[in-house]
């Protein structure tokens, strides 16, 4: 089964650049063959070479900070093609030879989307996967203690708690297209389709490695992925009132850890 990544060492910055290597030259190969048809008026689907989008029976919810570059880096690549990257989505269309909903929202924006951080919700809505798949699949949400997952995305941003928490408390959760799945871990696994969700805190990694063993992918949690930038900000900084507003917050962000597996 061939991965992205092997060795012991990575960081997201290592495995973007390997991902656009792949994006670009498998989009590459399909603009020659369709270059080489069309010189002899033939399409890919008359020459029966339209490529073949993957289906899984799996799908890995990638919950910000918890772990998603650690497992996507030991994922199949035909995965990663189809669920992973920052891009426009003209450049998805490209790489399946496929279209996607271009009544969507997302599809007007002028901007690159990360395929990986949108809600399951979303990529139906898009086309990128079905219902019917997606209804099929077991899933997988890793979630994190809220305050551990706040430090980390303060590191991350190189922003201090300080000024994310301002951030937070200026979220307009009714302004038109608010994501709250972008904000909280809890509305990962709110959908309007009928899904099967395992939801592992992501310290279980006995669980986790079970959980992909049963589709043939060794994972080994203990890679470290992603930049890591110094760590500046510690718990013992903030003040209770901090913590207080924050535990308020992520609310329920701790109901859905305190009873993940």
């Amino acid at each position: 089964m061939k991965k992205f990544w092997t060795k012991q060492d990575i960081n997201t910055k290592d495995f973007l650049e390997i991902w656009i290597k792949e994006f670009q030259r498998r989009v590459e190969a399909l603009h020659q063959i369709k270059t080489k048809l069309s010189s002899a008026n033939i399409s890919l689907e008359q020459a029966n070479l339209t490529p073949v989008v993957p289906t899984f029976d799996f799908h890995f919810i990638h919950n910000y900070k918890v772990m998603g570059t650690t497992i996507y880096a030991q994922l199949p690549v035909d995965y990663c093609m189809k669920y992973y990257g920052h891009l426009f989505l003209h450049w998805y269309e490209s790489l399946w030879h496929k279209a996607l909903n271009r009544d969507s929202q997302l599809y007007q924006l002028e901007e690159k989307v990360s395929l990986d951080h949108l809600h399951l919700d979303e990529l139906i809505e898009l086309n990128v996967t079905t219902k019917e798949e997606i209804e099929s699949a077991k899933c997988l949400l890793l979630v994190r203690e809220p305050l551990s997952r706040f430090m980390s995305m303060c590191h991350y941003e190189n922003k201090s708690p300080t000024q994310k928490i301002n951030e937070l408390k200026k979220i307009n959760l009714d302004a038109p297209g608010n994501k709250r799945h972008e904000h909280w871990q809890y509305p990962l696994i709110d959908s309007q389709h009928d899904l099967s969700v395992e939801v592992y805190k992501m310290k279980n990694y006995e669980a986790i490695i079970g959980f992909f063993k049963e589709f043939g992918i060794p994972v080994n949690c203990n890679l470290h992925q992603n930049r890591q930038n110094e760590k500046k900000y510690y718990l013992s900084n903030l003040s209770q009132a901090d913590i207080d507003f924050l535990k308020d917050f992520y609310r329920k962000d701790y109901e859905l850890f305190q009873n993940a597996h």
